[in-house]
């Protein structure tokens, strides 16, 4: 919820990540295929820095497993954990209903065997409600 007395706002977020990697990239591995599905329960804060700008600074754990499919068909789990922060500005409207936009940078780091690690820029459009 917003309160007009606070520069904070914490809001409910939903996430929905997509990614491929290049084939060429799992030969390191041994792999043919991998297959990472994780949920990411975390915090995400926004702190008003004037008008309707904010800074975000999110946290985010990601918990799931990872399968891994091998040059011979023979698959293999995986538990997979991780830490997931982010950065960010962000226009938000002041308004009950809005389009907000966002520009970050994000981080992730993970304990599968063939994707720990991921270092990049975002860009974010959602509706406030």
């Amino acid at each position: 919820a917003f309160d007009e007395t606070s520069d904070w706002i914490i809001p409910m977020v939903i996430a929905i990540e997509g990614f491929t990697i290049d084939t060429d990239y799992f030969r390191q591995f041994k792999y043919q295929k991998a297959s990472l599905n994780y949920w990411m329960p975390g915090i995400s804060a926004f702190k008003e820095l004037g008008g309707n700008i904010y800074a975000n600074l999110t946290l985010l754990i990601p918990v799931g497993n990872e399968t891994l499919t091998d040059f011979y068909g023979n698959e293999t789990d995986g538990f997979l954990i991780g830490l997931a922060p982010a950065q960010g500005i962000y226009y938000i409207p002041k308004s009950n209903f809005g389009i907000t936009l966002g520009i970050g940078m994000y981080q992730r780091l993970l304990t599968s065997k063939v994707y720990k690690s991921d270092f990049g820029f975002k860009a974010e459009i959602g509706l406030k409600f």
